[in-house]
């Protein structure tokens, strides 16, 4: 018992730190981060695989990773983060945050918490064609930490590379990128966390 008491508290203290930094992270650069122009909040919503990010401790060395956004009745949105710490896992484990839209002219810049009261700033970037749109680039404006999504768990090497070129251009440290490993296959592959 003393024990299970001890692992849900240094999971809990381990969030807090994350969400901490996270915000920290937050911070407003000296150059504006611009957001897509024409993001459609109803078009973003539903589930995105994480492609890639820039690792961080939170989401570092999670598997087959991720996100789902849904609105809620209180205007809110639910954020959704699953991912497995193994490939022989058969379930997922689950994060569940909350967004919101700061100004609901601007669907492309949003406000994430995981954990009360630590909030960070989202800022959409980039999303691609399609009915759903095909994948999606968020960055934090303080560019220290990006993320590549797409509605399936590949994403064609074209797409990516101009994706990292567009980050790049923002002023984030591609060279830290890595992809998330979304089959066994993919596990410990370069370029792959």
């Amino acid at each position: 018992m003393r024990h299970a008491l001890t692992a849900r508290h240094t999971r809990l203290v381990l969030l807090l730190l994350g969400a901490v930094l996270l915000g920290a992270c937050a911070g407003t650069p000296s150059k504006p981060l611009p957001a897509a122009r024409n993001v459609d909040l109803d078009r973003y919503l539903g589930k995105w695989y994480v492609i890639a990010n820039i690792p961080y401790f939170a989401e570092r060395g999670k598997l087959a990773s991720y996100v789902i956004y849904r609105q809620r009745p209180d205007g809110r949105l639910d954020d959704l983060y699953f991912y497995k710490k193994s490939f022989k896992d058969t379930t997922y484990s689950e994060w569940k945050g909350v967004a919101w839209l700061p100004d609901p002219r601007d669907p492309a810049r949003w406000k994430v918490r995981f954990i009360w009261p630590f909030t960070s700033d989202y800022t959409i970037l980039d999303v691609g064609p399609g009915p759903a749109y095909d994948y999606a680039l968020i960055g934090l404006p303080s560019r220290e930490l990006l993320w590549i999504f797409a509605r399936t768990p590949t994403l064609d090497a074209h797409t990516y590379a101009m994706l990292l070129d567009k980050a790049r251009a923002l002023g984030f440290p591609v060279d830290q990128v890595k992809k998330i490993p979304q089959t066994p296959a993919e596990a410990g592959q370069p370029g792959f966390q």
